[in-house]
């Protein structure tokens, strides 16, 4: 294995700062312009806190108040939301108004379904602005339940605004009598993406030494997951001898674990991080998640793992696509499934359940124009999602302009 030069600062471009939670400044309204905003899932959380942060760019003095569905009970808060107010568990006529007199929203953006009744009636009473962001048709409240029809029309009808990425849901409420102008298709909602960067001399020297050496990247891999990747890239190894896999522990503390997998398996591998650069003979090279940046732009395919177990979690796939990854995954993606389901609908990622599933995608997608597809549709999904995230941001300051206005003037 041969050396290259070890420099520690290096790394420095390419780390980023951990995620802050919510300041909890006070328990009270703070003085100013106060955005209230509801997330439904984990994708929407992250994505509302995203827009709330260019906001506060924007706005110095607006305060974000964040609310959220039960899943998200225990789920951790990005920067940007400076108040946390919690789950909303239960919807009564009095604590709605309990937590309007609280708070006092000038502007609601509300993602997704999680839909209450008494809630939203009062704050739309309460002359406040309320768009409704990002729901889907199964979201919709259906006309059988606890209320009438027409209640559930009613409700729906206190938006200002609806955006949705469903034309089923556009055609549905339609049907129920919904105007036209209040209904509005969008793109589906994401966070905006600041991919992990990249040193460009490096990503230069990197590119060169491949030499046009298929390459895919296997990041976030648990350890249980080290034995099935590797048996994939074995059998993909019979028919592509030059395939290079880059492989990034989910962990760092577990290279160790991951370097005597490699020993076992028979496969020559060299250490990133150590200094070791990879030669024509290395099959399997080892990094770490700071030089995500290098890796994603050098590989056409990315594994994005913590997704073979069912029972995992999964990471978001924004980064990859947003630096012209293909994306595979595995079943285990419950912290993001609307968001894969859309973009596999799109064609922009893949699930594989068992190593000899991944063996089939890596071939297949070594061919470059099948994975420059999927790589395009990624790409799509991400500037739609930042395109939507920009028109969200004027919607929001031209209705608190323009509730400043009719204050101004009463």
């Amino acid at each position: 294995m041969t050396q290259r030069q070890n420099d520690p600062a290096r790394f420095a471009w390419s780390k980023r700062l951990p995620k802050q939670g919510p300041e909890q400044r006070s328990s009270r309204r703070p003085p100013g312009e106060l955005l209230w905003v509801h997330a439904t899932s984990r994708d929407r959380l992250a994505a509302v806190c995203d827009i709330s942060v260019r906001l506060k760019t924007l706005r110095p003095d607006l305060s974000v108040l964040l609310t959220r569905s039960e899943e998200l009970e225990n789920c951790a808060v990005p920067s940007g939301c400076d108040l946390d107010a919690g789950v909303l568990k239960t919807d009564s006529a009095g604590q709605a108004r309990t937590f309007l007199d609280r708070w006092e929203p000038d502007l609601c953006l509300w993602t997704g379904g999680d839909l209450r009744q008494a809630l939203i009636r009062q704050a739309q009473e309460r002359d406040i602005d309320l768009l409704l962001v990002d729901i889907e048709l199964d979201e919709i409240p259906p006309r059988k339940r606890r209320w009438l029809v027409e209640q559930s029309h009613a409700l729906l009808d206190r938006f200002d605004l609806i955006l949705t990425s469903s034309t089923a849901a556009i055609d549905h409420l339609k049907r129920r009598g919904l105007s036209d102008h209040k209904l509005q298709l969008s793109s589906a909602l994401s966070a905006s993406v600041s991919p992990p960067m990249c040193n460009d001399d490096e990503l230069s020297e990197t590119s060169d030494a491949l030499r046009g050496r298929p390459v895919w990247l296997a990041t976030h891999a648990r350890q249980e997951e080290f034995g099935p990747l590797l048996d994939a890239h074995k059998q993909a190894l019979r028919q592509l001898h030059r395939l290079l896999l880059v492989v990034v522990p989910e962990d760092q503390d577990s290279t160790e674990t991951l370097e005597q997998t490699l020993h076992e398996a028979g496969l020559r591998f060299a250490n990133w991080d150590n200094g070791e650069q990879f030669d024509d003979n290395t099959q399997v090279l080892i990094s770490s998640v700071f030089e995500l940046g290098l890796w994603y732009r050098v590989a056409p395919l990315s594994f994005l793992g913590s997704s073979l177990a069912r029972s995992d979690k999964g990471v978001s796939p924004l980064e990859a696509m947003a630096l012209g990854s293909a994306v595979l995954h595995g079943p285990g993606i419950s912290a993001h499934r609307a968001l894969y389901e859309r973009v596999g609908a799109l064609g922009a990622s893949l699930k594989v359940i068992n190593p000899q599933e991944l063996t089939t995608q890596i071939l297949r997608l070594s061919v470059p124009d099948k994975a420059a597809a999927m790589a395009l549709a990624g790409w799509q999904v991400v500037t739609d999602g930042a395109r939507l995230a920009d028109r969200l941001i004027e919607e929001i300051q031209n209705r608190l302009d323009q509730r400043e206005d009719r204050h101004a003037t009463t």
